[in-house]
Parts: structure tokens; sequence; C-alpha cells
């Protein structure tokens, strides 16, 4: 509970990349029209896109031309991955105690 609680009060922000541009295999270059919660919506020559945001950017689904961005993105989804394991230990280890 200790680890998850320094996860917890551990924020790393994620930066708003609206107006930023992006490349995209599929579609080519994009605008960042909004960056709502976990979603990225793209225009693309007038053609609108959403991807999951960080996701698509750590997993190459976008390109943005800023490696520190792209390396903050990484630290962020991993520290939530790390979150998610330790809630589930903790929630696995709580319901074996009340089994006892």
């Amino acid at each position: 509970q200790q680890e998850l609680l320094a996860l917890s009060t551990e924020t790393i922000e994620l930066p708003d990349l609206v107006g930023k541009q992006m490349r995209s295999k599929a579609y080519g270059i994009g605008t960042v029209v909004s960056c709502t919660g976990d979603i990225l919506a793209l225009d693309f020559a007038g053609v609108q896109k959403k991807f999951k945001y960080p996701g698509a950017l750590t997993q190459g689904f976008l390109v943005y031309e800023d490696t520190a961005l792209l390396e903050s993105l990484k630290r962020a989804e991993e520290a939530a991955k790390q979150r998610a394991r330790i809630e589930k230990e903790i929630e696995a280890f709580q319901n074996r105690l009340a089994s006892m």
C-alpha cells in the first residue's frame, strides 16, 4: 500500500498539445485540435481522427519530433501501468485475507 501511495502522490502532467503538428503513417501531417483526457483529436486536411493519448505517441502511431516529450509520456504510461499492477496486487491480497 505504501508503494501505491507513493505512486498516487506522484503526478506527471501530460502536456497540452493543441496546435502542435504530428505525423501519422496512415493520414500524413495533422494538427492537434483537442486533447481531452486520454483522447487526442487531430485534423488531417479537414478530416478529424481520434487517438488514445499518450499511447498513440509512445507506440509510434503518431510521431512528434520532441524526444523529451516522448520520454515524459513513456514515464507517465509506465507509472500508470505500475499503479494498476499494484492496485491489483493489493486487491488480491485483501481478498485472500477476507477469505481466511
